[in-house]
């Protein structure tokens, strides 16, 4: 019996501060609930692609094949999709582009981009020996920052060295 009662003082407590919270308040403290657990940009993703759909119903006149499939089915373990996917997650965080990374990771299904691959990986992906003076020329780059204080991204990286080559 004094439990229930020391659960209901309890209970009764926290619904007094609730009563005396504005609804902006409400409304702030459920935003940063929502958004610290990615139910946000889940939703935002959601209902980006929905309008796409609808928009392509709308745009694609009758008896025309479909641009896109409704149902995109990406394979994510090909290797190519990866490892591109990897590069713009690199670039994205790299710059600093926070909203536009958060969107990306949740358009792109990364569930941990930091622990699918590594610049190493990648290097070797591309054909370049580690022991090479170009494996050393790209880490030391991609190890620099640049004038807004962000380091360079690989992918960044990759196309200075080609316009260094070339």
């Amino acid at each position: 019996m004094y439990r229930r009662r020391k659960y209901f003082h309890k209970m009764s407590r926290k619904l007094k501060t609730v009563k005396h919270m504005s609804a902006d308040e409400l409304k702030s403290k459920l935003y940063a609930h929502f958004d610290k657990n990615g139910s946000l940009d889940h939703l935002r993703a959601q209902l980006r692609g929905q309008l796409v759909t609808e928009l392509f119903k709308i745009a694609t006149p009758l008896g025309a094949s479909k641009m896109y499939p409704e149902n995109k089915n990406f394979d994510i373990t090909l290797l190519p999709l990866q490892v591109s996917n990897w590069l713009i997650y690199d670039h994205l965080s790299r710059q600093g582009c926070q909203y536009t990374l958060s969107t990306f990771v949740t358009e792109a299904n990364l569930s941990d981009p930091e622990k699918l691959l590594t610049v190493c990986d990648i290097l070797k992906l591309f054909g370049v020996d580690t022991n090479s003076p170009e494996y050393k020329s790209f880490i030391k780059m991609y190890a620099t920052k640049n004038e807004e204080g962000f380091s360079h991204s690989l992918l960044l990286t990759v196309i200075k060295s080609l316009f260094e080559v070339s």
